[in-house]
């Protein structure tokens, strides 16, 4: 065949030959990958679309709370102990009765030789809480007000341990006088207790009963009297 081929056509086939091997070169060039394709993409696979990665992933952030602390609950309800005015064992709160607020009967007259004993009750009769403390200065009184025996105005005073009392509103309280060596005539009846409270809180006299028992004589005009610390 290339012997029938004249020069002009074997020239024309040597130019189609080279400008095929350069237009192969150039195709290599420019896609080197297409010649051994490393991996096949996954776009080409039927029914998958591939999508592109992130470059890079942050795990989430996990957002924390601070969970607020909590009180542990008590196993059991704590119960204060009584206060020293109801037990009348250790010192409370202030204010103390005054005599306006108290009114005071002798429940009993009692005797023995040379001496009578008077049991006497105060009662609050205000409206508000007071405590009852230590001893009061204790008059043997007649009927028309005559102080027959003092104790003695050193007699109304408070111990640093004496005990506070609670006396709520109708309360009561009490205490016990005695009196003796009785010589003058017999006093005017009725002979009662009046009271002078410490710390200028004031005096109140107590009611009594038509009839005192007098004390007997034996043998001083000295009469005394002796008062004791008031008591529930």
């Amino acid at each position: 065949m290339l012997g029938s081929l004249g020069r002009g056509d074997l020239s024309m086939t040597r130019r189609w030959r080279v400008l095929i091997v350069a237009s192969v070169a150039l195709v290599v060039a420019a896609y080197p990958s297409a010649t051994a394709p490393s991996s096949v993409p996954l776009s080409y696979v039927a029914g998958i679309t591939a999508t592109p990665l992130p470059s890079s992933t942050t795990a989430p952030t996990l957002a924390t709370t601070a969970v607020p602390a909590v009180a542990a609950s008590p196993t059991e309800t704590q119960i204060s102990p009584p206060t020293s005015a109801q037990t009348g064992s250790t010192p409370a709160p202030q204010p103390l009765c005054s005599a306006s607020q108290l009114r005071a009967a002798v429940s009993v007259w009692t005797t023995a030789p040379g001496v009578t004993t008077g049991r006497v009750v105060a009662t609050n009769v205000s409206t508000t809480l007071c405590y009852m403390r230590g001893e009061a200065q204790a008059q043997m009184v007649d009927g028309v007000g005559h102080v027959l025996a003092d104790s003695g105005a050193a007699s109304a005073r408070i111990a640093s341990d004496d005990p506070y009392y609670a006396l709520g509103p109708g309360d009561r309280i009490g205490t016990t006088v005695e009196w003796g060596n009785w010589c003058p005539r017999g006093p005017s009846q009725p002979v009662t207790i009046a009271f002078v409270l410490p710390l200028d809180l004031g005096r109140f006299v107590s009611s009594t009963g038509p009839h005192t028992p007098v004390p007997t004589c034996t043998g001083s005009d000295d009469t005394t009297a002796s008062s004791a610390r008031w008591t529930p």
